[in-house]
């Protein structure tokens, strides 16, 4: 790549990083908010650690990131092609933001499901009415 694609890139591995961790961090959200609306918070423990773990990975990654330093980060970026920096890219995003479109459904499904108010069965004549 040339030196402005590797400067461009440079910055975009410091956004790609950033935008999977707050991914992460919001379908963690989210997967808390489900498990309150359930009440079953026992159900939704293990895929609430899982995605904490996936956050955390993020945030190592992101903290890895800036210690490099920006000369380090470019020098990487440069061994990279432009269509394998791009598929890289998308296999950082992918996950977490797959993960955060099932729990922000999940999350509004499951509140307009609660939401909704049970309607009383009417009889027209009461079962032991007098």
């Amino acid at each position: 790549m040339d030196a402005f694609w590797v400067s461009i890139g440079a910055v975009g591995v410091y956004a790609i990083v950033l935008v999977s961790f707050s991914l992460s961090i919001l379908a963690v959200f989210f997967a808390f908010r489900l498990s309150r609306i359930t009440g079953l918070f026992g159900a939704w423990t293990l895929l609430i650690w899982g995605l904490s773990l996936m956050g955390f990975e993020d945030f190592a990654s992101f903290g890895s990131v800036i210690f490099l330093g920006y000369n380090r980060v470019e020098n990487v970026v440069a061994t990279f092609s432009l269509a394998s920096f791009l598929f890289e890219a998308l296999i950082l995003i992918a996950p977490p933001a797959f993960f955060f479109g099932a729990m922000y459904k999940l999350h509004g499904m499951f509140k307009s499901q609660k939401e909704k108010q049970a309607v009383p069965i009417r009889f027209e004549n009461p079962p032991l009415a007098e």
